[in-house]
């Protein structure tokens, strides 16, 4: 993703009254504030969610903003997403994995003790989390991409009014 790309996605967080920057001590945001208004950057939101759908738009919101809101959303979507496994039990495995996952994209760390402490409370190996865990990151790295390429492309898109028809 390019640098321009990676700023105006970052200005999300800006916008939301959060950043994506995480160490305290060096400031509070990577990006100073860009050209675009509040109401830009809303309204680029609008038209991935539109056209990439409101799943990719939150699952972009949750990396940019570092912010969790959308967890329960992106949790179920992935849930539906997912083939039925044969054994029923796989479940808790997904959705403690989606749920790490989703964490991580929100710029949470997670280590080697935990990982392996999930798996032993959900009775499995840990290459079996760590297998569940790398679908459910790569699912939500597949639509983030999607709702970034949407976004930035309204971005560069001129607003149109009420008045105005685009050529």
């Amino acid at each position: 993703m390019s640098t321009v790309a990676e700023r105006k996605a970052e200005s999300i967080a800006l916008m939301l009254g959060k950043t994506a920057y995480r160490d305290l001590r060096n400031g509070f945001s990577t990006v100073t504030r860009i050209d675009d208004s509040d109401m830009t950057i809303k309204a680029a939101l609008g038209a991935a969610q539109r056209r990439a759908g409101i799943i990719p738009v939150k699952a972009m919101e949750t990396k940019y903003a570092s912010t969790l809101m959308h967890e329960r959303l992106l949790r179920r979507a992935y849930d539906a997403a997912s083939q039925k496994p044969e054994d029923p039990t796989f479940y808790a495995v997904r959705r403690m994995a989606v749920s790490i996952a989703i964490r991580q994209h929100a710029g949470l760390k997670i280590g080697r003790d935990e990982m392996t402490e999930y798996a032993w409370i959900l009775h499995v190996r840990r290459e079996t989390l760590d297998g569940a865990l790398h679908r459910a990151g790569s699912w939500l790295e597949e639509i983030t991409f999607t709702a970034l390429a949407h976004f930035t492309k309204a971005l560069r898109e001129p607003l149109v009014d009420g008045t105005k028809k685009r050529a």
